[in-house]
């Protein structure tokens, strides 16, 4: 009867560290350590929410002042690309990552991350927004007018991971 009990206490323990995890993950705030227009309007923050709706809501928090911020007006478009900054900025010459974004327009010899979008939102001046947010799979969601969430159902997906784990898998890919 105690080894059984020692079980159900180990998974509660188990349960409680990753709502705790979790708990503090989201409750942590969003730091935004980057704003910029090199090509895109370009957001590099030190992390995101864990879940695609908290991350879209983190956003919708934050409309007001990333306008501000990028000067954007009531233009019929626009598009903003959410960064990781991952292991910080760094010096393009001295990286070991050759899959870099840079931004040239900061005053910084270490103005580069690693490739690591986390969040695109298209904002159009009809009341559409179409937020894709980026992970193993690019998930999109439209919110209309009328402020419901609709998720884009990707037909392809499986066949593009199918695609990704032959070509990951490719004897060729090592020689």
């Amino acid at each position: 009867m105690s080894n059984r009990r020692g079980h159900i206490f180990k998974k509660n323990s188990l349960v409680f560290l990753i709502v705790a995890l979790y708990n503090l993950w989201t409750l942590k705030p969003v730091t935004i350590l980057y704003t910029g227009t090199e090509r895109f309007n370009d957001v590099v923050v030190d992390h995101l929410p864990l879940t695609d709706r908290d991350r879209i809501q983190w956003f919708r928090n934050h409309r007001e002042e990333l306008k501000n911020r990028f000067n954007i007006s009531n233009i019929f478009y626009y598009k903003i690309f959410v960064w990781d900054v991952g292991n910080g900025f760094t010096n393009h010459i001295l990286s070991r990552h050759s899959d870099l974004y840079c931004f040239d327009k900061m005053q910084s010899e270490k103005n580069c991350i690693d490739k690591n979008r986390l969040l695109t939102i298209e904002v159009y001046n009809d009341g559409n927004e179409i937020y894709t947010v980026h992970g193993y799979s690019d998930i999109t969601y439209t919110i209309g007018k009328d402020g419901i969430i609709k998720m884009n159902r990707d037909e392809h997906f499986f066949e593009r991971v199918y695609e990704n784990v032959m070509q990951s898998i490719n004897p060729l890919n090592y020689l």
